[in-house]
């Protein structure tokens, strides 16, 4: 899958950083960014960095990031925020909690996303705020790709800043992402091949029970059409953006199939 991926605002200290309290959003965001790209990256996916650093005002870093992600053909946009208004810098036992916007709820790849890193937060301490509609932020509207802005927390609320962590909450956004738990696994699952036409077999490794999912299209908003498990053998054509393509499996009238490249070795 191909993902831009932002913190929404500018450095800290110049106009447009976020919100501030008893951490700052600004920072918190390009932590969890830098994470959250090292996850998903080592889980096969291609991810674009659009932050941008040096807007001069709030409209002109949003124009910025959507801008950044323009020509990317990115099938999903992750916007990395972090939430205030909760007025609770002394702690009252709650946290304020975790939730996501999306445009609109027509795709259901992307809600399962959304709804999975909400659940994955509240797993971590966060309440479970859900699932939201917001038309009118800037980056849900202007994307090409579906969109998700992520809340990751409060920053003015003291239960809030306890739990949050950038690793895990990273983590829980990754593994919404890509829909499977990331853990020792993910570690091996390294593999990355240069775009070009392979012609050759490949073993399916480092999946596991979960085995390795078949798409219509490349990325994983293509529906699934099969699974391969650890160890089968499959015939290898074009990859693209470490995607590969087979006719070994295919759907509609003899249209190919894909898969991530993460999990295959070249035999």
């Amino acid at each position: 899958m191909i993902i831009n991926a932002h913190a929404g605002h500018n450095p800290d200290n110049l106009v447009a950083c976020g919100a501030v309290g008893l951490i700052k959003e600004s920072t918190e965001a390009r932590k969890v960014l830098a994470e959250l790209i090292k996850l998903l990256e080592a889980e096969g996916n291609t991810v674009f960095d659009c932050t941008c650093n040096d807007g001069h005002s709030q409209d002109d870093v949003l124009y910025k990031i959507v801008a950044k992600g323009k020509g990317n053909n990115a099938d999903l946009e992750v916007s990395i925020h972090f939430n205030s208004g909760a007025d609770d810098e002394k702690g009252d036992g709650k946290t304020t909690g975790i939730e996501v916007f999306l445009y609109d709820f027509k795709n259901p790849t992307v809600v399962k996303m959304a709804e999975a890193i909400c659940n994955n937060g509240s797993k971590l301490g966060l309440k479970n705020r859900g699932v939201k509609l917001g038309p009118k932020l800037y980056v849900l509207r202007k994307t090409k790709a579906p969109a998700m802005l992520i809340e990751c927390c409060f920053v003015d609320d003291l239960d809030d800043c306890r739990v949050y962590n950038y690793k895990t909450i990273a983590k829980a956004i990754a593994e919404g992402i890509v829909g499977h738990p990331i853990g020792s696994n993910s570690s091996k699952s390294l593999n990355k091949y240069e775009n070009g036409d392979y012609n050759r077999k490949g073993r399916v490794v480092n999946v596991g029970s979960e085995g390795l999912n078949v798409r219509t299209k490349r990325g994983i908003s293509g529906d699934i059409v099969a699974t391969l498990k650890e160890g089968d053998i499959v015939n290898l054509n074009y990859c693209l953006n470490n995607w590969f393509s087979t006719y070994d499996i295919t759907h509609g009238v003899g249209e190919p199939t894909f898969f991530s490249g993460a999990y295959i070795e070249l035999i």
